[in-house]
């Protein structure tokens, strides 16, 4: 199991996130949601051992990551941006992987590119966005890892092999008992797939929820007035008003309380999503 520990890095004065303590069990997939700069880019570097912590540890069986380099083995990261591989071509870079993880799949990733018309003397750079995506996305169920690190994983992918990643991620999951943790922007994606969920907000990271206890904290509901009042409650977040139907979040009983006040003609609840529970914790258009 991948343990962190009171994890924090600070870049010069300035503090990305700190004191994030959690576990990644086997067998699971966690989603890590947060604004736009919020540092989860940072911190998947920092789990993979690619950036040096400031202060607290990641450990995979009670192995440092940043102490023991061959404990990196256990954990695998797709990257955001196919920069990072500069000039390296597709056999380099599976020969590179191949040389660190014991238990690498070659004949699986040489299959994917033969079945993709893949020339493994190009270049990772030369290829589309979608397709050098595809491949380190393949070269990932190649290492067999048992913890995967995913930044923003299916960002330029059309929907076909969109959805073809993502069956053979769950798949992966059931087979392997891989350990997942996805940062992505992409909410209705991780609403289909995420038993929990890591929220980082102004430099902290909050424990884990389960999927389920996380929409619990909050409800959704579609209401309807004779005439809209001014909702002007801090735990109310209108999400759309269409005339005299309004929907919204309400993310206390306090806000609940206030809302009764106003008197609605109807109300009806739905279901929270992960986008609602997104709007619901970083802000969005709440009234304050």
């Amino acid at each position: 199991m991948l343990t962190v520990s009171h994890l924090t890095k600070q870049i010069d004065s300035t503090m990305i996130y700190e004191n994030a303590s959690f576990t990644l069990p086997a067998g699971t997939i966690t989603a890590l949601i947060g604004r736009n700069g919020a540092g989860k880019t940072t911190l998947l570097k920092t789990l993979v051992g690619a950036l040096e912590p400031s202060r607290g540890k990641v450990e995979w069986n009670n192995q440092s990551i940043h102490d023991v380099p061959a404990a990196r083995k256990h954990l695998f990261l797709v990257p955001d941006s196919i920069g990072v591989y500069r000039q390296m071509t597709l056999g380099s870079l599976i020969e590179f992987y191949q040389a660190f993880y014991p238990n690498f799949e070659r004949t699986y990733i040489e299959n994917y590119c033969r079945s993709s018309n893949l020339d493994r003397g190009r270049k990772v750079t030369a290829l589309s966005k979608g397709q050098a995506q595809l491949f380190l996305l393949q070269l990932a169920f190649a290492t067999n890892a048992p913890v995967l690190l995913l930044d923003e994983p299916t960002d330029g992918l059309d929907r076909i092999n969109k959805r073809n990643y993502l069956q053979q991620l769950v798949s992966l999951l059931t087979e392997r008992q891989t350990a997942v943790l996805i940062a992505s922007h992409q909410l209705e994606e991780l609403d289909s797939l995420a038993d929990r969920v890591m929220t980082i907000e102004q430099h902290l990271v909050k424990e884990p929820k389960t999927l389920d206890d996380a929409k619990a904290s909050m409800q959704k509901w579609q209401v309807v007035y004779e005439t809209v009042p001014e909702l002007t409650h801090h735990d109310i977040h209108v999400l759309t008003q269409t005339g005299r139907v309004v929907t919204l979040l309400v993310l206390s009983d306090a806000g609940k309380l206030y809302l009764e006040k106003t008197n609605p003609l109807l109300k009806d609840a739905l279901p929270v999503q992960m986008e609602d529970y997104f709007l619901g914790t970083f802000g969005g258009n709440r009234h304050d």
